[in-house]
């Protein structure tokens, strides 16, 4: 409107303008640049201003900023057939309805009136805590459907090959620790130092799982820790076993060491690379070049595996090997450990909580793939027992990585494939090693 006006005003003063003078013909000119100018610089002002207008009101419907805050959220999972259009078909419809109780309810309780129903009906849709989640820790269809959320009380419903979702904000919070950043694989993994070999590695097909223990497995885990461990310390408690967060995880297809990490393959990495001497008490526990390397931190297996042309795996992919989508409770099935299909404690170990009534015929580690009723289906030997292992997952907001896997001097649950435990990254112990994985080329 305003570059009308100034038209009209110009076209005004040329008509009364004598143009058969030079005069005028220099003063025309001279007016249609400064409008024209004035025209640019106005059109330019509004369009940043507009801009400016545009953008502050995006930032007063921003949700909250991720780099400081993190969520908890409540979910609905019902799972279904994706080969049964049918059962697919009965379930939305499931989802549906109880998405529309939560929409138009008024109170933030509906889902916990929605668990009770559930739970008397006894079928097999599943209510859970996510607990505290931050952008980037969920798959990324699920977590850009969460972090969509934006206010507390507030539901999605939304589809995976998994089934249906119905997912709702419970809380936020600050948390001055907390590093929104999502886990990518590290910068050093794309350099590598030799041609990535495949030997002695397993193809695993990718794909979607839930991760960590429900509470039924929860309460499992419990009972076998009272079996071995609660008797001799005054019994467990469940609190120790609820930061196995039950969670949607997404895997794409890789490669995985079908063997831990032996002594003999760390020692030619030392040999080429000049890299730190193990300690000397780690031939202790690991005596021989087929055994499995310990004394080693989370950068000394970060170095292995660069130098190896692999990387370490993340805590989801670990899991999502030794348990599949089935959701295996110990690497080879349901079946509870003994000696046959795992190095743990035992009659020939000093703690407490050893199994007296298994023996191994080793006091502590045993070469690596010692135990072949132990391997996953896919044959991959030791997830469960001899050392843990090293991941390349960090706890947020601390100098702490996870580890995962029991080992030789570890109970008899801690075999459990949601075992979720956390070592400082400079951590040296006779019980902990790793294994890589590889990405497909």
């Amino acid at each position: 409107m305003v570059i009308i006006i100034l038209l009209r005003i110009s076209i005004i003063k040329i008509s009364r303008m004598n143009l058969n003078n030079n005069m005028s013909y220099k003063k025309l000119i001279l007016i249609i640049l400064t409008l024209t100018i004035f025209s640019i610089l106005y059109v330019i002002w509004f369009k940043k201003s507009d801009t400016a207008t545009s953008g502050s009101a995006v930032e007063k419907q921003k949700f909250i900023d991720y780099k400081l805050y993190q969520v908890r959220l409540l979910s609905i999972f019902i799972p279904s057939d994706k080969e049964s259009k049918e059962d697919r078909k009965h379930k939305k419809l499931l989802a549906e309805k109880y998405f529309s109780d939560i929409v138009n309810s008024k109170k933030f309780g509906k889902i916990f009136e929605i668990n009770n129903k559930i739970s008397q009906q006894n079928n097999n849709v599943k209510i859970f805590d996510l607990g505290w989640i931050s952008q980037g820790k969920l798959p990324k269809n699920f977590d850009e459907k969460a972090f969509a959320l934006k206010n507390v009380g507030e539901a999605t419903m939304f589809e995976t090959e998994l089934g249906f979702h119905i997912v709702q904000l419970m809380n936020i919070r600050k948390s001055k620790d907390f590093n929104s950043v999502i886990h990518k694989k590290e910068e050093t993994y794309k350099t590598t130092y030799q041609k990535r070999p495949y030997d002695n590695m397993i193809f695993i097909k990718g794909g979607s799982f839930w991760a960590g223990s429900t509470e039924a497995e929860i309460d499992m885990r419990l009972k076998l820790c009272n079996i071995y461990v609660g008797k001799h310390i005054g019994g467990c408690y469940r609190k120790w076993f609820e930061d196995e967060i039950y969670q949607y995880a997404e895997i794409q297809d890789l490669y995985i060491d079908k063997y831990e990490v032996s002594m003999g393959e760390y020692k030619k990495f030392i040999s080429q690379t000049g890299h730190k001497q193990l300690p000397d008490w780690v031939y202790e526990y690991s005596p021989k070049d087929n055994y499995p390397v310990v004394g080693i931190d989370w950068y000394d297996a970060n170095a292995y595996a660069k130098w190896a042309g692999k990387r370490l795996p993340t805590q989801f992919e670990w899991e999502y090997i030794a348990r599949g989508k089935e959701r295996r409770l110990f690497p080879w099935g349901n079946a509870l450990p003994d000696g046959t299909r795992a190095n743990y404690s035992d009659i020939n170990d000093t703690n407490v909580w050893k199994d007296k009534s298994n023996n191994d015929g080793y006091k502590h580690t045993a070469p690596v793939g010692s135990y072949p009723k132990g391997q996953t289906p896919q044959g991959i030997f030791d997830m469960a027992g001899n050392v843990r292992e090293w991941t390349s997952s960090v706890e947020s907001g601390t100098d702490k990585a996870i580890v995962k896997g029991g080992s030789f001097s570890n109970a008899y649950d801690d075999l459990w494939c949601a075992d979720y435990r956390i070592n400082k990254k400079d951590t040296l112990e006779p019980n902990l090693g790793f294994r890589c994985v590889a990405d497909i080329e």
